[in-house]
């Protein structure tokens, strides 16, 4: 009995990992970060591993979700950025305003990226860590600036060859059926909330629960469209594949509205007024609608016959309980029988939904490998300049919220790279990184995330050994400051903000905009 609670984690997670491949991730930031040191250790040139590793560690950090073509052209938009923020940051080291000047650019840019989402987040680390690491370290020697180039290029390099490498034999579509299998599970856990709302009476806790879960669906479509952007009009028919997951996913966006409309329509009917034979059938349905959606969700990742059949024995199940619930006597006429037809139609058509779903996975064919679905001539035509052209034009056509919050993550920035270098601060390099990585669009995340980063800080030299010596005391104590600094930073920035915030214009609606 003891191996039985381990065995469901260890599925859970496999059928985690199916959904959102974080253990990958890991191991391919694992293996770029490993093997440099490994390589510096075993030939004694360590200095020349630790920026083989910063570099690829940096690249490391892009997510890779998007199709084959997404994942090229953002390794190899990170690999450009890191290598040209690397030598900005070396050559403008020496000079403290060339280096002011930089880092305000730096983390005007590395907020941009940080806000347009998963598209580009990483490649905000590899601009604002390569420049201030760089800049921290400068050199005038050309021969020392000429190894350390080749050096970062090939830490550039490396987790480009481990990206490309991982994804030539991931199915090419795989990437698409797994958004879509987000959308599928999102709807699995509104059935949810909405049956539990029904269970009794309606609570504004259980209608929250509902809300929030339909904000999950609108948030997995969403994410959907941000990689996958063009609808069932927009796809060639010729590409199957594609059109039919496009089909797949305008059927998911149909099942969420039919599941929307039967929770608006449990808000009619009375549950305990209802007889308890009908209500334990009402609970088996939507527990049959869920579990159907749900092994959807893994059978849309996996593509095996035993989850197709586990979906069909489901939805053959919702069909059975739709027709004893409409055999039931109910009183005619009545606005709570209204609501149970009217929710039996819905369910009807959820379950010609989901049949037409399996239908459009059947006729997709098989998912091969990219290795085999891409040839020279397609890739090449991946790097296109017109797709890096449109990714730039997202630095340029900004709302005035993203500008705002952009202009003063750069200031504050720029404010903690002057402190460091007009004060000389031992490790002070982690001012400018304490800024970047605590500051938020609003104050008050960007507070409650300063005051957890400081206690940290404060904990670890908190615990240092009663036997420490002076020396490890003040490394430890360099590590603190340079936090508490940031933070007077980021508070200078936020009353500066309050000030223009309460000398608006009076006529002007003053909107509530980023704190900091």
């Amino acid at each position: 009995m003891s191996y039985f609670p381990s065995y469901k984690r260890l599925n859970q997670l496999i059928q985690d990992e199916s959904f959102e491949p974080l253990i990958s991730w890991g191991i391919r930031m694992a293996l770029s970060g490993t093997l440099p040191i490994i390589w510096g250790l075993a030939t004694g040139r360590i200095d020349d591993a630790i920026w083989i590793t910063i570099t690829a560690e940096a690249i490391s950090w892009v997510e890779m979700k998007g199709s084959f073509g997404w994942r090229l052209r953002t390794l190899l938009s990170g690999v450009v950025l890191a290598v040209f923020f690397s030598i900005l940051g070396t050559v403008t080291g020496e000079s403290l305003w060339l280096s002011v000047l930089c880092m305000f650019v730096v983390g005007y840019i590395s907020t941009v990226l940080k806000d347009i989402g998963d598209r580009a987040s990483g490649l905000a680390i590899c601009v604002y860590l390569t420049f201030i690491i760089c800049n921290a370290y400068p050199t005038k020697d050309h021969a020392v600036l000429e190894h350390r180039i080749i050096l970062i290029c090939i830490g550039a390099a490396w987790p480009m060859v481990i990206g490309v490498i991982a994804s030539l034999w991931m199915p090419a579509e795989e990437p698409f059926r797994r958004q879509i299998a987000l959308i599928w599970r999102s709807i699995a856990g509104l059935v949810t909330a909405i049956s539990r709302s029904g269970s009794g009476r309606h609570t504004a806790d259980d209608m929250e629960a509902v809300y929030q879960r339909e904000i999950d669906v609108r948030a997995a479509m969403d994410k959907s469209y941000e990689f996958y952007g063009r609808m069932v009009h927009q796809v060639n028919s010729r590409d199957n594949q594609q059109y039919q997951l496009a089909q797949l996913r305008k059927a998911a966006g149909l099942v969420a509205v039919n599941v929307i409309a039967m929770g608006e329509e449990m808000g009619n009917i009375a549950i305990p007024q209802l007889e308890e034979s009908l209500r334990v059938k009402a609970a088996t349905l939507y527990s049959a609608m869920k579990e159907a959606v749900n092994r959807l969700s893994i059978f849309v990742i996996t593509l095996k016959p035993e989850e197709r059949l586990l979906t069909v024995s489901h939805i053959n199940r919702m069909k059975k309980l739709t027709a004893l619930i409409r055999e039931y006597p109910l009183p005619a006429g009545e606005p709570q029988t209204l609501a149970i037809r009217r929710i039996l139609q819905l369910t009807d058509r959820t379950v010609k939904l989901l049949e037409r779903s399996i239908q459009h996975l059947e006729q997709m064919g098989k998912d091969e490998p990219v290795f085999r679905s891409y040839s020279f001539t397609k890739t090449l035509f991946m790097l296109k300049p017109r797709y890096f052209f449109n990714s730039l034009r997202l630095l340029v056509n900004l709302d005035s919220f993203t500008t705002r919050y952009a202009l003063r993550s750069a200031i504050a920035a720029t404010a903690a790279l002057f402190i460091f270098k007009w004060f000389h601060i031992n490790h002070g390099y982690w001012l400018p990184f304490s800024v970047m990585i605590v500051i938020q669009p609003y104050f008050g995340a960007t507070f409650k995330r300063a005051i957890d980063r400081i206690g940290d800080a404060a904990r670890r030299v908190g615990r240092r050994p009663a036997a420490a010596s002076a020396g490890g005391t003040a490394r430890k104590r360099n590590c603190f400051v340079p936090d508490v600094c940031a933070y007077g930073v980021l508070c200078a920035q936020a009353i500066c903000d309050s000030c223009l915030y309460h000398h608006a214009e009076p006529g002007a609606a003053v909107q509530p905009g980023p704190g900091i």
